[in-house]
């Protein structure tokens, strides 16, 4: 039996927004340097995002997280992070 696992409908929608956010920008009528700034604050996002995804399961499964790196994921996303 072979196991098919599917994307879940958050990661869809997900997808689907930054590809919309980069058609978009890529056809803004903006400098160079302004469609710079905003795929600089789109990484930033993502990897704050894949950051706090990282740090919540690591605590689900009982890695053992820092508190540091637990009030800098929270800063990160300007929210605190359970403890």
């Amino acid at each position: 039996m072979q196991i098919i696992n599917k994307p879940t409908s958050a990661y869809v929608g997900a997808s689907w927004a930054v590809l919309g956010f980069l058609v978009g920008l890529w056809n803004a009528e903006m400098m160079l340097n302004e469609k710079g700034y905003y795929v600089a604050v789109l990484a930033l996002g993502l990897y704050a995002a894949i950051s706090l995804q990282k740090t919540i399961r690591d605590k689900a499964e009982n890695i053992p997280v820092s508190g540091f790196i637990m009030a800098l994921v929270g800063w990160r996303w300007g929210l605190p992070c359970y403890s």
